[in-house]
């Protein structure tokens, strides 16, 4: 716009200049036109001049009347050519005004045309710029409609990943959900194995300690007080019958556990000054890790009982063990069953 506006100065300014150079052509024609018409006044007025002159020297009657008829007769030519040339001045001064006044005239329509073609040119310009701005408005539209629907489809893609996240998520739970009910039904059946285990091997071998045989339950406590008086529980210790646990669990549930615990609180109320050590152990299911915590646990556990059962805490000692000493096979459900227990011995 700047360019143009400075173009367009320009053609003002030589307008101008125009216009000033024909008013001046103008005054110097007019000039003009005065300087020939007093030249044309002195040259048709000599004639008459050498007529007079031409009069005064003659010196008949008869050559002065045909002169002066001639005198007469040429001044009415004179007269009529001295009309003439007036009547020409006046109509060639009369064709220069319009000639002058034509020229003005199309200096004026010109300048008029130029001008007109310079408001043309800045409408123009005025309607480039506002189809301009208008296409502009029209792309920043556009531009903006495109990122709202680039936004759309990014929020319904993240939408997309976060149900699908959810989903994913839901079926994991179920799966785990499903995983722990498997788990259950597991460590139910090992315990309906497992109490079948041990109500098979009660039944048939009775209650070991030492390598000792236990009818009942009044006879494990003498058993107990045997191992004890002869200390030969430290070299072999005492198995804590019907105290076993489920797979990765070191909760007490069953009545069998129970009174087992309350046949070794007793014993030990008995002998106030015996202290005792508690070890846990595991099958070899899980990483050594797992299995040292888990141990130690059913452990504490186990003291715990025997704390309720009146036993002070600094006569137990509680210790993990792990899968490190297994008392019968970890490849059978009820060789693992049987290492899931813990065992006491003195200190």
């Amino acid at each position: 716009m700047s360019n143009e506006n400075t173009k367009y100065d320009k053609q003002e300014k030589k307008i101008e200049y125009i216009t000033v150079f024909s008013v001046l052509m103008f005054f110097a024609l007019f000039i003009l036109f005065l300087l020939r018409g007093c030249d044309d006044s002195a040259s048709i007025e000599m004639p008459v001049g050498k007529t007079t002159h031409l009069n005064m020297n003659s010196g008949t009657n008869v050559k002065s009347k045909s002169l002066e008829k001639k005198q007469q007769t040429f001044s009415k030519d004179e007269k009529r050519k001295v009309l003439k040339p007036e009547v020409l001045k006046n109509t060639k001064d009369e064709i220069e005004k319009l000639e002058i006044q034509k020229a003005v005239k199309l200096e004026a329509d010109r300048v008029a045309r130029l001008k007109l073609k310079k408001l043309e040119a800045q409408q123009a310009a005025r309607a480039k710029q506002a189809r301009l701005e208008k296409a502009q408005k029209a792309a920043k539209l556009e531009a903006d409609r495109v990122a709202r629907l680039k936004l759309k489809k990014l929020e319904a893609r993240q939408a997309a990943r976060a149900e699908q996240a959810r989903l994913e998520k839901a079926q994991k739970v179920a799966k785990l959900e499903a995983d722990r009910v498997a788990r259950l039904k597991l460590k139910n059946l090992e315990a309906q194995q497992t109490t079948r285990v041990e109500e098979k091997r009660l039944k048939t071998d009775g209650i070991k300690v030492n390598s000792k045989t236990i009818k009942t339950e009044a006879s494990e406590e003498a058993g107990i007080i045997n191992d004890i008086q002869s200390q030969s529980i430290s070299a072999s210790p005492y198995i804590l019958k019907g105290v076993y646990f489920q797979t990765s669990s070191s909760k007490l549930s069953n009545d069998k556990s129970r009174r087992q615990l309350d046949v070794i609180a007793n014993t030990l109320k008995k002998y106030p000054s015996v202290k005792v050590i508690l070890r846990g152990h595991t099958d070899n299911k899980g990483n050594d890790k797992i299995n040292k915590i888990l141990s130690e646990k059913r452990a504490l556990s186990v003291k715990n009982a025997l704390i309720q059962r009146g036993i002070a805490p600094e006569r137990i000692t509680a210790k993990g063990m792990s899968d490190t000493q297994p008392i019968e096979t970890n490849d059978t459900e009820e060789g693992r069953a049987l290492n899931r227990r813990v065992d006491i011995a003195t200190i």
